[in-house]
């Protein structure tokens, strides 16, 4: 990580010792660290804090009463990044990319010269704002969930290719509230990313099998630079072994998906060719 507790990293000590993306969660140092990312051919992982509002501005935010992200100023730090990006040609992979308005910007700078990609959170694809009626902490996820004109214009979106990677967006609710407002912000979805996207985007035939190995696998890895993301002779293993046509039902309490039933169960983890993850009766073979 470039920042931490607002402090500058060591940047060239982390490159000796392996490390190869900088993460910035603000726009601290920019400049500076820009210049070492450029000088140490390194790419950006930019993943802004989040200003932990419940909702995003609109009319479900007024008549529910929530304190809300305030549209007209989502993108100002990002277009910082973006224009580094074009100035001095590093790549930069913008995080939690959640809106049409950021996506065009992201075209427009790439137009330019820019090297952008997007990553969206899986939930926003899969669910909209909405359920924020039923006042379930579950939902309470930041960044917040769109209005559905927004979450179905991220769909099209990503058919379009315009979306790069998909995230699971996971972070532990850390928190038994019962009430929405007094809940803490999270996303406890990782265990079933995969089922949650194969059902809703691959079986609904918002995207292709393949091109959902894509945005799962395939462009992290590359983007990464990592022997990885793809089933071939001389990559790393590192794979899992899915059944499409068994059917889970989401169990856990604290994911925005509990209780849906899904398609896609997932039998076997493989990393660097060892088997972390094997589901009870799976073959063993």
């Amino acid at each position: 990580m470039a920042i931490k507790n607002n402090q500058l990293a060591d940047i060239a000590t982390l490159k000796n010792k392996g490390g190869e993306i900088l993460i910035a969660p603000s726009d601290a140092f920019l400049e500076l660290i820009s210049h070492y990312a450029k000088s140490y051919n390194l790419p950006f992982l930019v993943s802004l804090e989040n200003s932990f509002e419940a909702l995003n501005s609109g009319a479900l935010a007024y008549e529910l009463g929530q304190n809300f992200v305030d549209n007209a100023f989502e993108n100002t730090r990002l277009v910082r990044f973006m224009e580094v990006s074009r100035a001095l040609q590093i790549p930069m992979l913008l995080d939690k990319v959640n809106s049409i308005a950021t996506l065009k910007l992201i075209k427009a700078f790439n137009d330019l010269g820019a090297k952008l990609q997007a990553q969206t959170p899986l939930s926003h694809l899969i669910l909209d704002e909405s359920v924020y009626e039923d006042y379930e902490p579950r939902f309470k996820i930041a960044p917040p969930l769109r209005d559905k004109e927004g979450q179905n214009a991220l769909k099209e979106a990503l058919k379009n290719n315009e979306i790069a990677m998909l995230t699971s967006l996971h972070a532990s609710k850390n928190s038994n509230a019962e009430l929405f407002e007094e809940s803490a912000f999270g996303c406890e979805s990782i265990e079933d990313a995969f089922s949650v996207a194969y059902t809703f985007l691959v079986q609904k035939k918002v995207i292709s099998f393949q091109q959902l190995i894509k945005v799962m696998a395939t462009n992290q890895a590359k983007f990464l630079k990592l022997n990885a993301g793809e089933v071939k002779e001389n990559q790393l293993a590192n794979l899992m072994i899915v059944d499409l046509n068994a059917q889970t039902r989401v169990s856990n309490q604290n994911s925005p998906f509990y209780g849906l039933e899904l398609y896609g169960e997932v039998q076997r983890m493989i990393l660097n060719g060892q088997t972390t993850f094997i589901k009870e009766n799976a073959c063993k073979s």
